[in-house]
């Protein structure tokens, strides 16, 4: 070897093994830089299961279960408890990683639903924790059973009036809790009712006269006007009848009574107010838009007879 070459073959080879020994680690880094660690993505499912029973732990079958995400609010999933009152329901990853779950009963059975743990609005809901891919067991509800309204509805002639739909409101706080429709001999029961007051509303829509008829226990025009009526955990509340008044509009929008003039103008009032275009509802062409709507929704409840 000649001894001038060394220098410049050593140098060289230590060069190679040198940059392979930080090319290494370095590629490794760049490897890791491009490629990040991803956090698992979102959109698998959970499942959550219990029993919904009554208050002498009797099964109640078909009650439905809500399961909803406890920020947002929004339903995941829903399903039904089976003949044994268990239920089993798989739903998608609550955003949140929390739940809230709500079982009601199915229609026509006089219990209370309720949110877990016997809670009875979403607000006051228990937080249930459900992380992704999470089976959450033993959400039990135990339904008591709830008041119960009843009475009859009539036309104004004394005939049993069918298929009018009946709602309950609270009374604090003119929120909707139970709704059905009356039957034979026009006969109703609002069932499931926490004790508490109740508005009580009585409404039909007439499709052959496009008329809307809605009135309010006991002869009241609007939701805020309604007698308060009492509801009792396990007790009947009779006797809240009502009678729909006489008023069939034509299409022309002449209806089949004179309304009082006062009343007619207060009417027109209140609509314009809440309708700046009830102009719009003008049938019969005389420009005072009172026909359809106000005629039904305020002048016939406002008169009560």
């Amino acid at each position: 070897m000649n001894p001038s070459q060394g220098p410049l073959h050593l140098p060289l080879t230590t060069a190679i093994i040198t940059a392979a020994l930080i090319l290494i680690p370095l590629s490794s880094a760049l490897s890791d830089t491009a490629v990040p660690e991803q956090p698992l993505p979102k959109g698998g499912t959970s499942s959550i299961s219990g029993h919904v029973l009554d208050s002498d732990a009797n099964p109640v079958t078909y009650a439905c279960i809500s399961v909803y995400d406890a920020s947002s609010g929004n339903t995941l999933e829903e399903g039904y408890s089976d003949q044994h009152g268990y239920f089993d329901i798989t739903f998608p990853d609550a955003p949140s990683e929390q739940i809230k779950v709500r079982a009601k009963p199915y229609y026509g059975i006089n219990l209370i639903a309720q949110f877990y743990d016997g809670k009875l609005t979403m607000d006051q809901a228990d937080v249930i924790e459900a992380p992704p891919g999470s089976h959450i067991a033993g959400i039990d509800f135990f339904l008591a059973t709830g008041g119960i309204i009843s009475g009859q509805v009539r036309y104004k002639d004394g005939l049993p009036a069918t298929k009018i739909s009946v709602h309950a409101y609270s009374y604090d706080d003119l929120k909707g809790v139970a709704s059905t429709a009356s039957g034979p001999g026009g006969h109703y029961n609002l069932v499931g009712l926490p004790s508490g007051e109740y508005v009580v509303e009585f409404d039909k829509l007439f499709l052959v006269r496009f008329v809307l008829m809605t009135g309010y226990y006991d002869n009241k025009a609007y939701l805020f006007q309604g007698d308060p009526v009492p509801a009792t955990a396990g007790v009947y509340t009779t006797d809240i009848d009502y009678t729909i008044p006489t008023l069939l509009c034509d299409l022309d929008g002449s209806c089949n009574f004179e309304p009082d003039p006062d009343l007619m103008e207060f009417a027109k009032t209140i609509g314009e107010s809440l309708y700046p275009n009830i102009g719009d509802f003008d049938y019969d062409g005389d420009a005072d838009g009172m026909d359809i709507f106000l005629m039904t929704q305020s002048v016939a409840y406002a008169q009560g007879e």
